[in-house]
């Protein structure tokens, strides 16, 4: 449980200390090992590629399945939300979660987009608060984005100029997306994830709903905020140490 400890809190302590609420959103394929975009895009006329068919055969270790299993259980244990949905991806509940707080003209609080998937860059919003924090990059590198930044990091990236984070998703209409192996001319509803082709069933919308107006609580395990405290000290003085000796 410590890895998950790590990979769900570490990040989350970089931030101004303040109250929060974690909700972690997950890709959960069906029994063929498809989504709804796949089966979608195969059923048009238009012979499209197949969704995310340019991608290697995923060949994962037990160990794999075993931490997965083990961080569902972290999440549902300390009452983390967790959503997920058979042919649906961790895009989609971003997209949902996003659909709301803008339904609701904002929420009164920061809503943190944490990820490694710059497709949820179409969701920030500096009007309501919406934020991305692109966890793969370096320490020296913007990681919290604002509108801005997205725009400029797609200008470096695709050569693009957006007017808005929302053009993201015509743009990729435009010139395809090789990620997901998405040809010129795709459906924007398959890369649109305020308006997506399919949406989710309304109950997990509902779901969300009460997430965002339920007040804020804390979501980190007061365990793991007593560990990290000692941790800190625990470094702090290892630096101090290791200053004066220098100084000597």
């Amino acid at each position: 449980m410590h890895f998950w400890q790590q990979k769900l809190h570490y990040p989350l302590i970089n931030f101004p200390k303040q109250e929060f609420q974690l909700v972690i959103v997950d890709d959960t394929k069906y029994s063929d090992g498809t989504y709804w975009r796949t089966r979608y895009l195969k059923n048009l006329p238009k012979d499209f590629p197949i969704y995310k068919g340019n991608r290697k055969p995923e060949e994962r270790p037990e160990l794999y399945y075993k931490l997965h299993e083990a961080g569902v259980k972290y999440a549902k244990t300390n009452k983390i939300h967790y959503l997920a949905k058979r042919g649906f991806e961790a895009d989609d509940f971003a997209g949902a979660i996003c659909q709301e707080v803008l339904k609701n003209e904002g929420i009164g609080r920061p809503v943190i987009l944490y990820t490694v998937d710059s497709d949820w860059g179409q969701l920030v919003s500096d009007k309501y608060r919406i934020l991305f924090y692109y966890s793969n990059l370096p320490v020296w590198k913007h990681k919290l984005r604002d509108e801005k930044i997205i725009r400029q990091w797609f200008l470096e990236r695709q050569s693009t100029e957006l007017h808005s984070v929302r053009d993201i998703v015509q743009a990729k209409v435009d010139f395809g997306d090789k990620s997901d192996n998405l040809e010129v001319g795709s459906p924007a509803g398959v890369i649109d994830l305020l308006n997506p082709t399919i949406n989710l069933p309304k109950k997990y919308h509902l779901e969300i709903q009460k997430i965002l107006t339920t007040p804020c609580r804390n979501s980190l395990p007061r365990k793991y905020v007593m560990s990290t405290i000692h941790l800190n000290k625990k470094i702090y003085d290892f630096i101090k140490c290791s200053k004066s000796k220098a100084i000597l």
